[in-house]
């Protein structure tokens, strides 16, 4: 079974000079083993400011703990205001149809494009005639996706004056 990878970014600004993104890297590779997927630097020539955002992946432990014993000393060294996100894994989600289909085709172009990243274990929808035009959607998209039926439940209406 393959080592889940985790993401992480770490956004920082400090006074501009030489070696920051060097020493970031190293820093990176030295106690993570990461791999650096996107990297954004910005350097303020006016007030002497250098800023940056590095994503990467680690298949090595990196709690937000550990990751602020090990960067601290570097942080102080380049006089870093810094911080670091995790991404959280996908959440599960059910779609729920009732008669409007573009509703639905948006909501999995969305998931499908990565728009909107989520697991989508289970589809809801109401009608059998529906449910075949999903089944073929399905299909066409080779989403292997389970659909269920659901029939609404029948609420019982009230009338005035009977009880």
């Amino acid at each position: 079974m393959p080592t889940p990878t985790q993401t992480a970014v770490l956004l920082f600004d400090c006074p501009d000079r030489k070696g920051i993104v060097a020493a970031i890297a190293n820093f990176l590779v030295l106690h993570y083993d990461a791999n650096v997927l996107n990297a954004d630097q910005h350097q303020d020539a006016e007030l002497s400011l250098f800023f940056m955002r590095v994503e990467f992946t680690t298949k090595d432990p990196c709690s937000r703990a550990q990751f602020h014993d090990l960067f601290s000393p570097l942080a102080a060294e380049f006089h870093m205001n810094w911080r670091l996100t995790f991404s959280s894994p996908p959440r599960n989600v059910a779609i729920f149809v009732s008669h409007y289909l573009h509703c639905l085709a948006d909501l999995l172009h969305r998931h499908q494009s990565g728009d909107r990243p989520s697991l989508v274990p289970t589809r809801l929808h109401r009608g059998p005639a529906l449910s075949r035009r999903l089944c073929l959607r399905r299909q066409a998209h080779r989403s292997h996706q389970p659909l269920r039926h659901r029939q609404p439940r029948r609420r019982p209406h009230h009338r005035a004056g009977r009880h």
